[in-house]
């Protein structure tokens, strides 16, 4: 199996500037994501305004995205729905 290289999270960046290697990897979907969870951001120690402009905690953003995969089974999409039949080939 070949190795996987996987970029680093930087420490830290302004929203703005949020890096393209780091999901949701395009602006109007960071728009949405903080828009929709910004006080779930800021409870989790992921988005600080150490003055005008929101900061994300790279760490703290990691944590926080991987307390959410737990979630993921539960979603009501066709992969994870276990009553499905697989065509065999």
């Amino acid at each position: 199996m070949p190795k996987i290289e996987v970029e680093k999270v930087p420490h830290s960046w302004e929203l703005k500037n949020w890096p393209a290697s780091v999901w949701p990897h395009g602006y109007e979907a960071v728009r949405w994501l903080i828009h929709s969870k910004k006080a779930e951001l800021t409870r989790a120690g992921v988005l600080v305004r150490p003055s005008r402009n929101l900061v994300v905690i790279g760490a703290q953003y990691i944590s926080w995205l991987q307390r959410q995969s737990s979630r993921v089974a539960d979603f009501a999409i066709a992969p994870n729905d276990k009553s499905r039949k697989v065509a065999s080939h």
